[in-house]
């Protein structure tokens, strides 16, 4: 009987160390979403040199850094931090608990600028700080990956037409996004998501075949798989991608096939299994805001929502397609003009009072989230594997 009232007694210490632990390290991650990139490394950086005895406001209200001390690596796009002494104030305890934590960011593939001038993550990412696996799914379209696909596979099939595979332009390419939003089989429970990027070639006036893209691929999105058991379901669908100002414009239709007018973008949300869910498109910055500016003027795109057969509309879209990226400025051609660039099928279906598609982000995040990891050790153990007591990452709690 006292092994095993002692034994618990160290399974319960160990179970409230590892959750103030797990509590320090959600704090932290909170923190840094609420920031740029560029602030983050910045604070981080002056802190190690100056090092302070005030609440370190950038991490969380919830840390007192009172003999914190820091190492801060840094390199391009990347942040790298070893914190020693985090006192983290707790309020069933009558001392702080006391962690060492390491600290990585990772904006490398998250750019929202171009050419000479390279920024990350200029902007805050408010809007999704608290996003979930379990209720959320998130698109975040590496774009230039995949163009460097699609330049290689043009250039095999039209070597007549370029040197080399870099000579390939946007405007000799149109392409289109399809998400689909679907209950799995047979369980009304399991729900997923996935987006398609189809590209086709355009070069020369060729025609597209919709049934023929150059290069197309796949990412899925959402899956409730692991959650749906306990109640996970898709709420929430974050689009965050590089508007095709360059491309060439293209007449897809709702269905992804030739036909109507001509757009810059296509998206096509099918939503067919009438699941209720929000929708958030973000378009990003991709360079300099003198050229941006007239492009996001002449920007033309379009959103298909193909829904089912409930009565009233239930994918709910808010984007900041009406705010110019350069200056933040309001493009008033897409205000008025909402219902022919957010076209709903079937377009009886009622819509309620409060509806606008461009609700939700009036500070919309204009560029993409950035990888924060943070393990937590006991402290004075020079960060041993064996120490850790906790990690957490932007959306995977281990």
């Amino acid at each position: 009987m006292l092994r095993s009232f002692i034994s618990s007694a160290y399974l319960n210490r160990k179970a409230r160390d590892r959750l103030s632990a797990m509590m320090v390290a959600e704090d932290i991650v909170e923190g840094l979403k609420g920031h740029s990139f560029e602030d983050t490394k910045k604070a981080f950086e002056d802190f190690e040199k100056t090092p302070s005895t005030e609440d370190f406001q950038l991490l969380a209200k919830d840390i007192v850094k009172a003999d914190t001390r820091m190492k801060v690596v840094s390199a391009d796009g990347i942040l790298h931090i070893s914190v020693n002494n985090l006192h983290a104030r707790t309020t069933d305890e009558t001392a702080d608990r006391v962690y060492d934590a390491t600290i990585s960011i990772n904006a490398l593939e998250y750019r929202d600028g171009g050419g000479s001038t390279v920024s990350y993550n200029s902007q805050p990412l408010s809007l999704v700080r608290n996003m979930s696996n379990v209720y959320d799914g998130v698109f975040l379209y590496n774009y230039p990956k995949d163009w460097l696909d699609v330049q290689d596979i043009v250039f095999k099939e039209h070597e007549d037409a370029y040197d080399n595979p870099d000579e390939v332009p946007m405007a000799d390419v149109s392409k289109y996004y399809k998400v689909n939003i679907e209950k799995s089989g047979t369980n009304e429970k399991r729900v997923s998501a996935n987006v398609v990027v189809n590209y086709y070639y355009t070069g020369g006036g060729a025609a597209i075949n919709p049934a023929d893209p150059v290069f197309s691929k796949t990412y899925g999105v959402y899956d409730n798989i692991d959650t749906y058991e306990k109640g996970g379901t898709l709420k929430n669908l974050f689009f965050f991608y590089f508007p095709g100002y360059e491309f060439k414009s293209a007449a897809f239709n709702d269905t992804g096939n030739i036909g109507g007018t001509a757009h810059d973008d296509t998206i096509i949300i099918n939503n067919k299994d009438d699941i209720p869910v929000s929708f958030y498109i973000v378009k990003q910055i991709r360079y300099d805001a003198a050229q941006l500016y007239s492009d996001e003027l002449t920007y033309s795109p379009v959103v298909y929502i193909n829904e089912g057969s409930s009565a009233e509309i239930v994918t709910d879209v808010c984007s900041n397609l009406n705010v110019n990226l350069a200056d933040g400025s309001k493009l008033d051609n897409m205000e008025m003009n909402r219902d022919t660039v957010f076209i709903y099928s079937p377009g009886s279906k009622a819509k309620p009072a409060d509806y606008n598609p461009f609700k939700g982000l009036t500070e919309a995040p204009m560029d993409r989230i950035f990888d924060v990891k943070v393990d937590i050790f006991r402290r004075n153990k020079n960060f041993d594997p064996d120490s850790r007591v906790a990690h957490l990452d932007s959306s995977t709690i281990d």
